[in-house]
């Protein structure tokens, strides 16, 4: 019997190779669901996958036990489907006797459809107000990782606050400015810091200090 395996090791094996709506069309967060979190958006979707798999984004989100057996339904994945839909993909295209580049890009648009199907079950599987967290919790997890101006380059996010490419590469250019700024006040303060510190030594101490730091001027 064939080992199952999770859509998120389908999602690493294939990248390697290379809400629910309420009646008014929003959730808690007060997004624009016409265009929809759950569908694959690249980086924001592997990120809801990846916070959804987590056991402690599990008990943020209060799953039941029945959601739970229901998630691990959806992202459940076994190594032949994903080779049955690139053997499909493969005859459809062709491409028998395609290149390791071709070959790649196969595994990544089967990995989009593996994808696409898990995440229309999720939102069957989830409570609005449950998709509305995993949402938070996935933006928060994009900034930290990539900063604002990361987040702002994902996708999802570009279409919700309608960002443009010459908005987004202002954004992205004052971000760079901010950074430069930011970088010469750490250092800065760093500098101050040490001071600080260095006043609780005597004036001997100190001499000594700069000197072994290579510093004796």
């Amino acid at each position: 019997m064939l080992r199952a395996f999770s859509l998120l090791a389908v999602l690493l094996f294939a990248s390697s190779l290379t809400a629910q709506e309420d009646e008014t069309g929003k959730i808690s967060t007060g997004l624009d669901l016409n265009v929809s979190p759950l569908r694959p958006h690249s980086t924001f979707s592997r990120m809801l996958f990846n916070l959804v798999h987590d056991h402690g984004v599990r008990r943020e989100l209060e799953l039941t036990a029945e959601q739970v057996v229901a998630l691990d339904a959806v992202f459940s994945v076994r190594p032949d489907q994903f080779q049955e839909k690139l053997r499909e993909l493969t005859i459809e295209r062709n491409l028998q006797h395609a290149s390791t580049t071709e070959r790649r890009q196969l595994g990544i648009e089967v990995n989009e459809q593996l994808q696409e199907e898990a995440l229309s079950q999720l939102e069957d599987v989830l409570l609005p107000h449950q998709i509305a967290a995993l949402e938070q919790s996935a933006i928060r997890e994009i900034r930290s990782r990539a900063g604002t101006p990361g987040l702002f380059s994902t996708q999802w996010i570009r279409e919700q606050l309608d960002i443009d490419d010459e908005q987004l590469t202002r954004l992205k250019k004052r971000a760079e400015d901010e950074a430069r700024i930011l970088e010469e006040k750490v250092k800065q303060l760093k500098a101050e810091a040490e001071q600080n510190v260095l006043e609780e030594l005597t004036s001997a101490q100190r001499e000594k200090y700069m000197r072994l730091i290579g510093n004796d001027q």
